[in-house]
């Protein structure tokens, strides 16, 4: 599923409008859709509200809990509002704080509503809503129809909306303006009307790029009584979402990849140098082995066979060793228990049958004190020097 943005309609027998998110053309192209049911289902739906429906105001905000906000904006904007505090929804800039001056933006709560339940019945889930146009650096847009168009003014402060069907008187009061303006743009179907009004060429700007705009907006609508409609799951995706894709955050993204690929190569580095370092020990170790006994032809487990090795050679000129069998003999006779019935020696291992260990639980510790080890071996028992085996 793909990610869609959607203005729900404001006008009588309009249609939903949207465009795709996750695409990679440059002007994508805008859908049509008669109802709400008739949307796709989508990864994520961002609602866009329309300019004209949106109006703005800057208020002080007092230093009150964030649980209060919401009736000191009543209060505040009590003077500025056409229409009764329960019937308008209000939304904060973002990262707003108490205390501060912050923007708010009004929009007509009865409308809102209805656009979000319709989507909510045709099983739509609603990751944000943000505005089609926002206050920011000055610019003039005109978007829709030559007979239903709309000249958008944005400036840091609000975002205006005058209907191009208006009087001429109220337009003249725009031409200065738009002659002058820097930055100027319009849909295909009102260029024509760019130039008659500005007296120069627009660029185009399509009205699936001006929605695809908008989803990147760090606004969000969803606040106060519509806050419970967002929940924080879906907040956090949405911010890891807007900076996995976000063009802003490029080159945050580059640099944290470039730092992992670095670690990466690090940690593989390190690991090389290790291994390569173990790999010179363990050749060290069989170099002494082969050098010590020529006869060595094949290294296994070099410190083992070492000591097989010295223990052979000492027997073999009457010394003795831990492996001897008068000491393994000593050992075992110093924890008691009972007489065995058979043994069976050979270098570095000694056999018992019918052996019973004493009922004191130290006597293994005692044995390996004197550098033994004793395992049951089935129906035996099998002593060896406790460097030898899993004991080494």
């Amino acid at each position: 599923m793909t990610s869609f943005i959607v203005r729900p309609p404001w006008a009588a027998q309009a249609a939903w409008v949207g465009a795709r998110l996750e695409t990679t053309a440059s002007a994508p192209g805008l859908e049509h859709w008669a109802q709400a049911q008739d949307i796709p289902q989508a990864k994520e739906l961002v609602v866009a509200v329309p300019a004209p429906l949106l109006s703005w105001h800057r208020v002080s905000l007092p230093k009150l809990a964030a649980n209060r906000w919401r009736a000191a904006l009543d209060s505040l904007l009590e003077e500025r509002l056409l229409a009764d505090a329960a019937q308008v929804h209000l939304a904060m800039a973002p990262a707003a704080q108490a205390g501060q001056e912050v923007l708010v933006a009004v929009c007509d709560k009865a409308w809102l509503t209805q656009a979000l339940q319709a989507l909510e019945r045709s099983g739509h889930r609603v990751a944000r809503i943000v505005p089609e146009f926002e206050p920011g650096p000055e610019r003039l847009h005109l978007q829709g129809q030559p007979q239903q168009g709309w000249l958008v003014h944005c400036t840091p402060e609000q975002v205006q909306c005058l209907p191009l069907a208006a009087e001429q008187a109220s337009l003249k009061q725009w031409r200065g303006l738009m002659a002058q303006q820097a930055t100027l743009s319009c849909e295909p179907a009102l260029a024509g009307a760019a130039r008659a009004l500005s007296e120069r060429e627009a660029p185009l700007l399509t009205a699936g790029q001006v929605l695809r705009d908008a989803a990147n907006s760090a606004w969000n609508l969803a606040q106060f009584d519509l806050a419970s409609r967002s929940s924080w799951h879906q907040r956090l995706g949405r911010r890891a979402s807007h900076w996995l894709h976000d063009a802003a955050w490029r080159p945050v993204r580059a640099g944290v990849l470039a730092l992992l690929a670095l670690q990466v190569l690090g940690l593989q580095a390190w690991a090389w140098q290790e291994k390569r370092a173990i790999a010179q020990r363990e050749q060290a170790v069989a170099h002494v082995l082969t050098s010590t006994f020529t006869h060595v032809k094949l290294v296994i487990d070099p410190v083992l066979q070492m000591e097989r090795e010295t223990a052979l050679l000492a027997q073999s000129r009457g010394q003795a060793t831990t492996a001897d069998l008068t000491r393994m003999l000593a050992a075992l006779a110093s924890v008691a228990g009972t007489v065995p019935k058979g043994l069976d020696y050979k270098p570095g291992e000694l056999s018992l049958s019918g052996w019973q260990p004493p009922n004191s639980g130290d006597w293994k510790g005692r044995l390996s004190q004197q550098g033994f080890r004793l395992d049951a071996a089935g129906e035996r028992w099998v002593m060896r020097p406790a460097t030898e085996g899993v004991a080494r």
